[in-house]
């Protein structure tokens, strides 16, 4: 339930069917996406359920090497070293959620879905840009 609600909110979809004019339009067009928009959006769950109750757990467990390597380089401006420890599950969610656009001040908390969503999709290009300039070397 939490899913369908999640990919509905994100891609636009109303909730309720009162403009049931605009759903039917829409939905042909959404319909071979939609399956990728589950995958993302249980992703996104996940993520946010591990790091509540496993924050500690290294990062490695929800994302590629790629993927938080990428994100350690655009977070904090240099280059990897051999020695550079993996990030926590709580760390690579609030790295996420920066991208997205969370603040992280003091009493904000953790990220949401939506935030996270955002993240996600933001962290996708960053992995792809940091592959292009590791293949190039």
């Amino acid at each position: 339930m939490a899913v369908g609600r999640i990919v509905r909110n994100l891609i636009g979809v109303p909730m309720n069917n009162s403009s049931s004019q605009s759903v039917p339009s829409v939905r042909p067009l959404l319909v071979p996406d939609t399956f990728d928009f589950c995958l993302v959006a249980v992703r996104i769950l996940t993520l946010r359920d591990l790091a509540r109750q496993e924050p500690d757990t290294p990062c490695t467990a929800i994302l590629s090497d790629d993927a938080w390597k990428a994100m350690w380089i655009h977070v904090n401006k240099k280059r990897l070293t051999a020695n550079t420890p993996i990030p926590t599950v709580k760390q690579a969610i609030l790295w996420i959620g920066r991208l997205g656009g969370h603040l992280n001040r003091k009493r904000d908390g953790m990220p949401g879905v939506r935030t996270l969503w955002r993240g996600w999709r933001d962290l996708t290009l960053l992995v792809a840009g940091y592959r292009l300039a590791r293949d190039e070397r």
